[in-house]
């Protein structure tokens, strides 16, 4: 009898979850920010720095950390970020 597995989709998975364990463990801050400048994702680095619960990050906005940064200049570098690269 002969069986036959197909592990790319565990591949995958796994490979996603040793991505993400070694970014929340970076020695220094990360992020990852959607068009509108609200943090999708803080690693413990950042979290760290800013006293701020991975919960209470979620809430937050690029504006809401750097006060310098408005929404128009947001738009501006986010357009010249997705040009670029």
């Amino acid at each position: 009898m002969y069986y036959f597995l197909n592990i790319t989709q565990w591949i995958r998975v796994n490979q996603l979850d040793i991505m993400g364990r070694l970014i929340e463990q970076l020695p220094f801050e990360m992020l990852w920010v959607d068009v509108d400048s609200n943090i999708i994702y803080a690693n413990e680095k950042f979290r760290e720095t800013i006293g701020y619960s991975k919960k209470e990050c979620e809430k937050l906005s690029i504006p809401d950390i750097n006060v310098t940064v408005t929404p128009e200049s947001w738009k501006d570098h986010w357009d010249i970020v997705h040009e670029t690269g």
